[in-house]
């Protein structure tokens, strides 16, 4: 009886140590879910306008394509104007509502943006730029939408809201961007 119970022991050991091992292998390997919560908490860490949450790499390739024609469209649309309100200044992000969560600029260090009158932008913290992208905004309808040159970022489009040395960004569902609202003031000093 003695064998009959060891060598069940035995077994049972080698299959509990095979399941421990399966285990440990299934944990070490990133899921794609993993990968795309890691690296939006990556690329959200330097610039908080992105907005990468919960979304997949196939929906990203998606929205880049249908953003980058509307871009173009819409700046051919209305003659490639330019308004000087936006790009004659650099944009710090004072503050962001994302969600429930509240970010002020004092707790993210100095994160601009700057518009440029070729219809592209840069963003960066401190004197560092971080990235860049093509934009197109209507003064006329608030449509800003923007397009990072890095093809694992999604586009972003808001409502924008001007006023003197103040720019409001309310996120809109297109690219899934309702959940963030954000406050812009101008530059004072430039990080050309």
């Amino acid at each position: 009886m003695s064998k009959v119970t060891l060598s069940c022991f035995v077994i049972l050991l080698m299959f509990t140590c095979k399941e421990k091992e399966d285990k440990k292998i299934m944990a070490s390997k990133p899921t794609e879910e993993a990968i795309k919560i890691n690296q939006s908490a990556n690329i959200e860490a330097f610039f908080p306008l992105l907005n990468q949450s919960d979304v997949s790499t196939n929906e990203v390739a998606a929205y880049r394509k249908s953003a980058f024609d509307i871009v173009h469209y819409r700046n051919k649309e209305q003659g490639n104007k330019v308004y000087i309100i936006l790009e004659k200044d650099q944009w710090k992000v004072e503050a962001v509502f994302k969600g429930s969560s509240f970010i002020r600029h004092d707790s993210i260090g100095v994160k601009w943006i700057d518009f440029k009158d070729n219809f592209t932008y840069d963003y960066g913290m401190d004197k560092e730029k971080k990235g860049s992208g093509i934009y197109t905004y209507n003064f006329d309808t608030g449509l800003l939408l923007m397009v990072d040159d890095d093809i694992s970022i999604k586009p972003n489009e808001y409502n924008v809201k001007i006023h003197n040395d103040i720019i409001i960004l309310e996120g809109k569902s297109t690219y899934e961007d309702n959940n963030i609202q954000a406050k812009l003031g101008r530059l004072s000093t430039s990080k050309k």
